[in-house]
């Protein structure tokens, strides 16, 4: 495609699903080869909204651990098939587990909400008498 795509922070889903479309394109390479590699890591990226070097720099971070490496296609040639689609299906799990934890984070978040909304009513509720009102004739400061 000739449009440039901008750079756009994909959800964990969406991150998740990329990193299975580039394992299944890797699982149905018929010969493990830079060129083959470096095709089926492009069209995976050309399935997301991502830029090509944000999807790139997911996939070096996945596959390598660090975000700068030899080149690209030639480090995953070199790391082999089988540690590839473990190193992808170890960043799957992590993103799930991610997910996990922002449902968790939002569900905190709300139960939070409505503790300071519940106590905010009670105080409003609540006349506190003043001490100085409540103070006999000719006592005060």
């Amino acid at each position: 495609s000739s449009r440039k795509k901008t750079a756009v922070k994909l959800s964990a889903a969406a991150s998740r699903a990329f990193f299975e479309a580039l394992m299944a394109g890797f699982e149905a390479l018929s010969e493990w080869s830079t060129p083959a590699i470096e095709a089926a890591v492009r069209e995976a990226v050309a399935s997301t909204p991502a830029a090509v070097g944000d999807g790139m720099m997911a996939v070096r971070v996945a596959v390598c651990g660090r975000p700068a490496s030899p080149p690209l296609f030639e480090s995953i040639a070199a790391v082999g098939r089988a540690t590839v689609l473990v190193r992808l299906r170890q960043a799957c799990t992590l993103l799930t587990d991610l997910r996990a934890l922002q449902d968790a984070l939002a569900a905190a978040r709300q139960e939070v909400e409505a503790t300071e909304a519940a106590i905010a009513a009670a105080v409003a509720a609540t006349t506190i008498p003043s001490p100085i009102a409540n103070a006999p004739a000719g006592a005060g400061p």
